[in-house]
Formats: C-alpha cells, structure tokens, sequence
C-alpha cells in the first residue's frame, strides 16, 4: 500500500489529538441526524419517553461498537480503516412494519435475524461476487429507496395520522422537503451531506413561526436528561418468518453498502490501488454483521456504514480536488469538470511520436488530442486559478 501524497493521515497513522477531537466531533455531528430512523421506529412500536430514551441510548453505544470492530485488522473482523457506524434506510422500513405488527420484541428479534444474514453473507463475499453485479446491486439499492421514499411521502401527507394533515402542515412539509432537495443536488461539501438536517431545522422554525410547535411539544426535550444511562430491559425477541424476506433483503443491501464503503476506503488509502481487497471488504462486512447483532440484542435497529465516508471525498479533501458533475438524457450526455490548475490544452493536431517521447507536455497534448476527438464537443473555460472543462455526447 503507497499512501498517495494528498492524504494527510493514512490507515494506521494517528492524527495530533486537536485533529482527533475535531474530526470525531464532526462525525458524531454528521451520524447523529441518523438517529432520527431508530426515533422513527421507537414512536412506531408505542414507546413511552423513558423507553425512548434508552433506544436512543442504546443505538449511540452500538454506533461507537461499530467504529471499534470495522478498525480491527480483517482477521476475521473489520476492514482495518476507520468507517463510522450509523442508521440507514436499509433497515428502516421493514423495522417499522415489524415495529407495528409486533412491537419492539419483534423488531429485535428480526434485526438479530439481519445481523446473522450479514455475517454469513461475509463468509461468501468472494464465491458469490459474480451473482451481485452493479444491475443487482442498483436494483436493490432502489428498492430500499422505493420503500422508504413511500413512508416519507405517507408521513409527509399525513396518510394514517390521527388528524388530517392541514394546508400549514403540508406547507412546513414541502418547504422541509424542498430545502433538503436543494442542498443535496446543488449543495457541497459540508452542508450537501447535512441537506436533511438543515430542512429539518428550517422545517422546525417555519412550524414555530407558522403556531405549528408550541410550547407543550417541547416538554419532553426540555424535561429530558442531560446525560442518561440506558436501560437493557426489553420485551423478549421474537420472530415472524413473513418479515424474514424482508430483512434479508435489507441484510442484503446493507452488506453492498458495506463492500462499497470499504473498497472507497482503500482507494483512498492507496495510490496504487487497482482491486478490491476481498479480505478487507469481508471483514468490514463481518463487522457490520456483528454490530447489527448487537443492535438487536441490547434494543436498537440495525445499523450500517455511515455517510461519512463520503465526507472525507467532499469535505475533507486538500486543495485541488476535481469533481465531476453530470447531467443526462434519453439524447445527450453533459460532463462538467472543474479543477484548480493549468488550462487544459485542446489541440486539434496530433502531437507527434518525437512530441509525445520527448516530454510530458507532449503526453498531456495527445490525451487532450484525444479527448477533443472523443466528445462531440468541448470546451473549456478559465478564471482566476480555476478551470473547467465541458463535454458534450450525443447518443
């Protein structure tokens, strides 16, 4: 592994323990949003606020077991980098409808039952790679995203609630919804990946400027304790085979995420990477496996790989990052491409094999050569020390 000269701390390095301490709080800022999915199923299954307490509790120590088993070395546990754990939507909708069929003894049992399905998957990652293509994976992937975007829109729409959603409530909702749409697709960096929490807040202060939230709502947080020790009791695990596909399959989704969070790890890590390392992606599955087991044995849901990762590519990068954004349809394909540095040079003339042998700038005018007569169009564009390039396709 060749640390590549961009990244300040690479795997098994430690950071001064100023950096530690920032970094770790704008982790635990960034995961705690998630902590919104196992509040969602806590309210689902009828929970008193004491109860909800200790869930809340309970899913913030399973989060920092996560982080401990996925920096193990990968023999068997852990990928050996640091992937922090959090909440996602795999579990999130089949723990809700087992949440309301059964109550929390039956989301436990059935998030342990998940947790054994990952563990298991682990051990086969490398026999079974071929049968999960990008297709497989993309279609999972939607599925989860199908099935939680619906209990978003029936919650938004106020499908189910004791009261009819009013004309105000739908407002807050869309103006929330809208907000986080337009930080995740327009946003970067720091507030692209905190897109929920900013709509929720302005979602929050439109509904108390609106008499939405009043005084009386805010009662159980402001009687809540600064610090609290959770409590393990629980009502006993139980088990429904109908959810048993269900689960598997966000079992399933929660261990691609995994894979893909793992290999970004040692792309970043390595400047010479080439492959995934299997060993690494199992153990980083293994792990997640395990912390999803512990999720359901000590009262939480499920848990998975955390956006975070995504934060050391958006937020945390050095200077001179390039990004790609891309927008396409049935017809063209746009590319835009800006980067701080040099005017990329366009020719239209073929270096020639002296040109190309003799330097490196002769190197980068056949690949700008090439990329001219690649695309239908190009273009590009300077000001200041940044420069962009656009590519247009015709298909």
């Amino acid at each position: 592994m060749k640390k590549p000269l961009t990244l300040v701390y690479g795997a098994g390095e430690t950071p001064p323990l100023g950096v530690t301490l920032a970094c770790g709080v704008q982790h635990a800022a960034l995961v705690s949003i998630r902590l919104l999915f196992p509040l969602l199923v806590a309210r689902e299954a009828g929970l008193g606020p004491d109860r909800v307490l200790d869930v809340l509790a309970i899913s913030m120590l399973v989060m920092s077991l996560s982080v401990y088993l996925q920096t193990l070395p990968s023999r068997p546990v852990g990928s050996g980098y640091l992937c922090p754990g959090s909440y996602t939507s795999a579990y999130v909708a089949p723990s809700l409808t087992a949440a309301r069929t059964g109550g929390l003894g039956l989301v436990l049992g059935m998030t342990l039952f998940g947790g054994l399905i990952e563990s298991a998957l682990s051990r086969v990652i490398r026999p079974l790679r071929p049968f999960f293509p990008p297709e497989v994976a993309g279609f999972v992937v939607i599925v989860v995203g199908v099935t939680v975007g619906s209990l978003g829109a029936r919650g938004l729409l106020g499908i189910g609630a004791p009261e009819p959603a009013t004309g105000a409530d739908l407002a807050v909702g869309g103006l929330s919804l809208a907000t986080m749409i337009a930080f995740n697709v327009w946003g970067s960096g720091i507030a692209r990946v905190c897109c929920a929490l900013i709509g929720m807040a302005l979602g929050y202060a439109a509904a108390a400027a609106g008499g939405l939230l009043r005084t009386a709502d805010l009662k159980t947080l402001t009687d809540a304790p600064f610090v609290h020790v959770p409590g393990l009791a629980h009502p006993l695990w139980t088990f429904d085979t109908a959810l048993a596909l269900p689960f598997a399959v966000a079992a399933l989704a929660a261990t691609l995420r995994t894979m893909g969070d793992v290999t970004t790890c040692q792309r970043i890590n390595d400047a010479e990477w080439t492959r995934p390392s299997l060993t690494s992606v199992s153990g980083g599955v293994l792990a997640n496996g395990i912390a999803t087991s512990a999720a359901g044995l000590l009262g939480t849901i499920g848990v998975n790989l955390a956006q975070s990762i995504e934060v050391i590519m958006d937020g945390c990068a050095p200077e001179g990052p390039i990004e790609v954004a891309a927008s396409f349809d049935e017809f063209t394909l746009d590319l835009r491409v800006p980067y701080a540095g040099a005017p990329l040079e366009l020719p239209e003339r073929r270096p020639s094999n002296e040109e190309i042998l003799a330097s490196e700038e002769g190197q980068r005018r056949l690949a700008g050569f090439m990329l001219r007569r690649y695309a239908d169009q190009v273009q590009t564009t300077h000001r200041g020390d940044r420069c962009t390039v656009l590519f247009h396709f015709d298909h």
